[in-house]
This record gives C-alpha cells, sequence and structure tokens, in this order.
C-alpha cells in the first residue's frame, strides 16, 4: 500500500485522478467504466454537484485495493467519524 498524505481541504478531483493513475485509466470515461457508475455521474462529482456517498467510496475501494480510510484521506475528508446527512428513523 502507498502512503497517503492528509490534506487540509476536500477534494474530489484529487481522489478521482489519483484512481485513474492506480487503476491505469486514461481518462474519465474508462474510470468510470471501472467503477461502475455512468460518466455523468463522474462528472457531477467533478463538477461539485454531487458529493461522494459512503457506497461510492466502498466501491472505489474495492476496485484499487485499498481501504476507505485512505481514500478518505486523499480526498481530505479529515472526520473522526463518517456521518450521514439525513437521519434514520429506527
Amino acid at each position: 500500500m502507498q502512503k497517503t498524505f492528509s490534506y487540509k481541504h476536500y477534494d474530489p478531483n484529487r481522489l478521482l485522478d489519483t484512481l485513474q493513475q492506480r487503476l491505469g485509466v486514461s481518462n474519465d470515461q474508462a474510470l468510470a467504466q471501472r467503477l461502475c457508475i455512468s460518466s455523468k455521474t463522474l462528472d457531477k462529482i467533478r463538477n461539485g454537484d454531487l458529493q461522494l456517498s459512503a457506497t461510492l467510496l466502498l466501491c472505489m475501494a474495492e476496485c484499487a485495493a485499498t481501504s476507505m480510510d485512505e481514500l478518505r484521506s486523499i480526498v481530505g475528508d479529515r472526520r473522526r467519524k463518517l456521518r450521514l446527512p439525513y437521519r434514520i428513523a429506527a
């Protein structure tokens, strides 16, 4: 596993660029295929119109054979715990 650094600001483009390198793909369309998501979804993430979900981070971690903690560090997520943007009714 590669050594990662913790970044100070949230940047999903840094994560997507890192995944492109690690997966050996040359463009966003190929990355979207490897992650089993649409190119439109990937564009929305790049443009900041869609936040990364825990499910998508898990998929990315599995595809890149790395941990979610490492991916969260690359994207600049410095929270100690993952918090949902909504409440789950009991």
